[in-house]
């Protein structure tokens, strides 16, 4: 199932100027796929801990990003924050050129938050 990316009007026409309209993440059978701009990274379920909202303070920015925590984001909006945790840390493609080699978690904004946490929950 795929869950959009939540984009605020404020930050949409630069997101979208960027390639980040239409992102989403989506779950399937046995893994995570999370497509942001040019980011396009496949997180098998069995290398994912955790999944639960966290806060996401404006000053984290907005965009592909790497996060305080070792952490990565795809996030156009301070609202619907979720934070999935890796078992062990593996490289994940932020924007264009630029990767974290050891990414802990990644966090995205969610139209359905709500819905991603249990979806994943009853997956793992």
């Amino acid at each position: 199932m795929r869950y959009p990316i939540r984009i605020s009007t404020l930050w949409s026409p630069l997101l979208k100027l960027f390639g980040m309209g239409g992102s989403y993440v989506e779950l399937t059978d046995d893994a995570l796929l999370f497509h942001f701009g040019t980011a396009h990274e496949r997180v098998p379920l069995a290398e994912v801990t955790d999944v639960s909202p966290r806060k996401w303070p404006l000053y984290y920015g907005i965009g592909a990003r790497i996060v305080p925590g070792h952490g990565v984001g795809f996030v156009g909006s301070t609202d619907g924050v979720v934070q999935v945790r890796f078992a062990s840390p593996r490289p994940m493609e932020v924007w264009g050129p630029f990767r974290l080699n050891a990414a802990e978690s990644v966090s995205v904004s969610l139209e359905q938050p709500d819905a991603f946490v249990d979806a994943v929950r009853a997956a793992l």
